[in-house]
């Protein structure tokens, strides 16, 4: 599974802070959010899906102590928030009215249980059956934009220069490490010139790590250069000091340096999932493992207590 961890949404140092503290205060005294007492109907009224079906899709395949809200406004606003401890931290607003999504923030910090997976599969499967034409993300963090790529996501603005930038200095830089299929290839998408060229720099499965790990162990010219392509990639994205620690790591324990991770990790850019487009919900769908069911498919309403 490719790395979702601060996938999504740009933390700042008391960003941070405040999210360890409000985890703390949530384990400490069980609060979570306490929507508005006509939440529900508000959100059933611009919907036509009551919102004990709405969280029920929600917490398909997740952790039993998932806490899931679900806060709606008398103006269609609001958001979804998702909390498993330690595990996951999800919010995405919404406008109900004009079936808008906000760009989420998704943090996952444990890897091997698939949790990013269902949280997305889920909230991907709840807006479409309320009948919004797309998702929207917001790809920033150490691998993230490798990570949406790979998933299935496209760029709304292919001029960002926080997403054409990094990738064509780093190229620039690695281009000579590449045998004649790799270039040919990465020359035509490499300026990223439709949105689709970034599902093939994210595909470019080249194991670019021996080249790496001779550059870093050889003469001084080598060693200079290898210094100037990790500096290049601390410097062009976020968390760049993050993303060479991870890929240093990687060299050290002898494992895959893929040439997508490469040049898309730390790379920052609005991203959009169209409900329409049968590439990118295929893509997605091979991503998730497959959907829980048809997307207009109803979840089954809970019972009450």
């Amino acid at each position: 599974m490719v790395s979702m961890t601060s996938a999504n949404g740009v933390e700042t140092q008391n960003s941070g802070r405040a999210r360890q503290w409000l985890k703390n205060l949530f384990d400490r005294w069980g609060l979570f959010p306490d929507p508005d007492e006509d939440s529900d109907a508000y959100w059933e009224h611009y919907t036509g899906m009551p919102a004990a079906q709405a969280v029920a899709i929600l917490r398909r395949d997740m952790p039993a102590d998932t806490r899931i809200a679900i806060t709606t406004k008398a103006d269609g606003t609001g958001s979804i928030q998702i909390y498993a401890d330690g595990q996951i931290d999800d919010s995405q607003e919404f406008d109900l009215q004009r079936q808008r999504l906000g760009h989420g923030e998704l943090t996952v910090e444990d890897q091997g249980k698939g949790l990013g997976r269902y949280v997305l599969r889920n909230e991907i499967e709840l807006f479409r059956a309320c009948g919004f034409p797309g998702f929207n993300m917001h790809a920033g963090y150490e691998a993230g934009g490798y990570a949406w790529a790979r998933f299935g996501f496209l760029p709304t603005n292919l001029e960002r220069a926080t997403l054409r930038e990094p990738i064509a200095r780093r190229y620039a830089l690695v281009r000579d490490l590449l045998d004649s299929n790799d270039r040919a290839l990465l020359d035509r998408v490499a300026k990223i010139e439709k949105p689709a060229d970034i599902w093939t720099l994210a595909d470019a499965d080249t194991d670019i790590g021996p080249q790496l790990q001779a550059l870093r162990t050889g003469d001084g010219p080598a060693q200079d250069q290898y210094n100037r392509i990790m500096y290049a990639i601390q410097k062009t994205g976020h968390d760049g000091i993050k993303v060479v620690g991870d890929l240093r790591r990687r060299l050290d324990a002898g494992q895959s340096v893929y040439l997508g991770r490469l040049l898309l990790s730390g790379t920052d850019w609005a991203g959009y999932l169209d409900f329409s487009n049968q590439a990118q919900m295929e893509r997605v769908g091979r991503y998730i493992g497959g959907w829980s069911a048809s997307p207009h498919q109803s979840a089954p309403v809970p019972s009450p207590n």
